[in-house]
């Protein structure tokens, strides 16, 4: 995927904010830190000085309407002064018997510091009454925020100078340089590594770039050899696919083999519970593949005869043959031959057994009459008081004889 420089500058906007913080902090905490002094100190020395005056023009205009006690021309003149005024928030004005001529009060306007004089009014120095006027410093403070105002944007023109300069030396000296060695990066992201990186500047950028020649080199020499890696990783998953298909067909083919084979074929892992149940096993003991696997060998003995071991644990290694009478699941007991085998994991070690159980039941009872059928025929064959014997007719030899014909002839069997 190609990079799109001219969309995403991160490094440059870092770059820009890194300036503009580090010219905009200092500049507001300093600026800030003296204004707020000098606003302190200044609010406070002009709202005072503001105060004594508006205090000694209200004082020298009371003179004549207080010695001629117009109480008319007092208020008039509280009214003009609150009018033209607006730091003024409250005036009084007292005779010489401290009686209220005219009170005039705004309490809107009582908003940040605000002072309070008592001044006395006097004709010839005789004291004929008394003002009270407190002043408040909104106007001041409005007027010293518009000279911040003002400042402030003198700060910023000057920042966005500053900007602007950085932002053009930047653009040449390192934006510029950036984005021919982001191309010639690209190049490397893309294996396009036959063309050498050609750089002629003797700054940090210019050793990036021979740097980046080193790494061309070197992953061109990687790549080579990765590639023929890759070459010889292919091959060995062919051929490792060639032996999971035939494993796969191999245990296909055992597969089949199992739900088609006659005996019973059974596979128990290393706690003796049954893992597999092929179909054989279903038909010889009566119980399906769901009802058997996940049981113990217990369930096919009979009652009352315990619950064996498991072979795996009664053995060495070999293989094991027993002749056991196992329970069908309709509760009749069968005579079963059994063939045990360990079967070993990659490591040898023996965790599972596969078991092969034949139903000879009906062997056994065929062998028990032929043994009982040859016992009959033996006791007649002795015991019959005539002399009998038998022979070969080809060539009249004897084969066997009674125990009369010995006793008749005097020839014994032997």
């Amino acid at each position: 995927m190609m990079f799109d420089y001219r969309r995403t500058l991160s490094l440059r906007r870092a770059i820009v904010l890194v300036v503009v913080l580090g010219l905009a902090i200092p500049t507001l905490a300093i600026n800030g830190y003296t204004w707020f002094q000098r606003y302190t100190h200044d609010i406070r020395h002009r709202t005072d000085a503001l105060l004594e005056r508006h205090a000694e023009t209200l004082a020298a205009g009371m003179q004549q309407p207080l010695w001629h006690g117009n109480r008319g021309s007092v208020t008039a003149l509280v009214a003009a002064v609150m009018e033209h005024n607006e730091d003024v928030v409250h005036i009084e004005v007292r005779d010489n018997a401290l009686n209220v001529l005219a009170s005039r009060e705004r309490p809107e306007r009582r908003r940040g510091h605000s002072v309070t004089i008592t001044k006395p009014v006097m004709v010839k120095e005789t004291t004929i009454g008394s003002i009270r006027i407190e002043v408040a410093s909104g106007g001041l403070r409005r007027a010293m925020l518009d000279d911040l105002g003002d400042s402030m944007l003198s700060v910023l023109a000057q920042a966005a100078l500053s900007i602007l300069l950085i932002l053009v030396l930047l653009e040449r000296r390192f934006v510029r340089p950036l984005q021919k060695l982001g191309a010639e990066a690209e190049r490397l992201v893309t294996r396009k590594l036959d063309q050498p990186f050609s750089w002629n500047r003797a700054d940090e950028i210019g050793m990036l770039s021979r740097r980046m020649e080193d790494t061309r080199v070197s992953l061109r020499r990687l790549f080579d050899e990765l590639d023929h890696k890759n070459r010889e990783l292919e091959r060995d998953i062919d051929k490792r696919k060639r032996i999971e298909q035939e494993l796969h067909e191999r245990e296909a083919r055992f597969r089949a083999l199992v739900e088609q084979s006659p005996i019973a074929i059974i596979e128990w892992d290393r706690q003796g519970l049954v893992i597999e149940w092929n179909a054989a096993a279903e038909r010889i003991f009566g119980y399906s593949r769901q009802q058997a696997v996940g049981r113990s060998a217990g369930f096919l003995m009979p009652e009352g005869s315990g619950t064996p071991a498991h072979p795996s644990r009664t053995q060495g290694d070999g293989e094991l043959r027993e002749i056991v009478r196992n329970r069908h699941a309709n509760g009749s007991i069968i005579i079963c031959q059994w063939s045990h085998s360990r079967i070993d994991d990659e490591s040898g070690d023996g965790d599972r057994l596969l078991s092969i159980a034949e139903d000879i039941t009906e062997k056994q009872r065929a062998e028990h009459a032929l043994s009982l059928s040859e016992a009959k025929f033996a006791g007649a064959f002795q015991c019959n008081p005539d002399s009998v014997s038998i022979t070969r007719m080809s060539d009249w030899s004897l084969i066997e004889v009674n125990q009369t014909f010995e006793q008749v002839t005097g020839y014994t069997r032997a």
